[in-house]
Parts: C-alpha cells; structure tokens; sequence
C-alpha cells in the first residue's frame, strides 16, 4: 500500500475490495480512519440504480464501454490511509469480463483513467512476450545460454 501513496498512480483492483467513504467537507471532530463500508464492485454492477455512462476508448477494441466511478479512502491498519478513485469499465455486449481500476490521481477525468489503463495493458503485455520468450525474469536467465541471447 505504501507503493499507491508514493509511486503508483494506477492499478487494477479486485471487484470485492472493500471501501470507506471520503469525509465530508464540513465535518467537525478527528478524521477518521475508517467508516461505514461501501457497497463492492460486484454489488456496484449489479445494481440496477448505478449510472453508466458510455465512453468510446479507440486504443481499446473500438467500441463503446459502460463506466461508473467513485471515490473512496484506502486503509489498512497501521497504513496511511490513502484517497482513490475507482472506475468500473464493463463491456454492454458482456463478451469481456468487467474490470476495476483505482487511481490515486483524484484529478484526472474518467475517459483519461481508462486511457492511461488501457496504454499500461499493452506494455504488460509486452512484457509478458518478453518474459515467455526470452525467459527474462525466470531462472532460465541464469544460464550462459541466456546471456548470449
């Protein structure tokens, strides 16, 4: 969790990660570390009151997705608690899984969240090739053989 309040400004996330609200502005007394629990992903997309907006990612299959976005705090015991925003992107002909994505940066839009993914997914899965072919990464790396590729 310390690499998010650092480093990391997003990820994919589990649909059963469990949330707390944000603080409301205005709000007297101590800021809390934890409170009442947000509803899951899965309740989230299950839900038949959640608003979906639709948004066009051309890098991504090229066709339009169902988004619904929120902001939440992450914390852990003995971690800083740390300010997000989670996106769900489902595909409306339900031919892909739905994916949850966090972000750390509160500023970016919802269209700039999953464009900034779906750029990260094409890297990973580059280096996936890299990591089956050459063996990058793996003990297979060890041996001369390796180093003379």
């Amino acid at each position: 969790m310390e690499l998010l309040n650092k480093v990391c400004k997003l990820a994919t996330m589990r649909m059963d990660a469990d949330f707390v609200p944000p603080r409301l502005s205005g709000q007297r007394g101590p800021n809390r570390k934890k409170g009442d629990k947000l509803p899951k992903l899965t309740e989230v997309l299950e839900n038949p009151q959640t608003v979906w907006q639709m948004i066009t990612i051309t890098e991504w299959y090229g066709h339009a997705n169902k988004v619904t976005t929120g902001t939440a705090l992450w914390y852990r015991a003995g971690k800083p608690v740390i300010p997000l925003r989670w996106v769900l992107l489902c595909d409306p002909d339900q031919k892909l899984e739905p994916r949850a994505i966090l972000c750390t940066d509160l500023s970016l839009s919802l269209k700039e969240i999953v464009t900034y993914y779906v750029r990260r997914w094409s890297v990973e899965v580059t280096f996936g090739e890299v990591r089956k072919h050459l063996g990058v990464g793996t003990q297979r790396q060890w041996s001369d053989e390796q180093h003379l590729r």
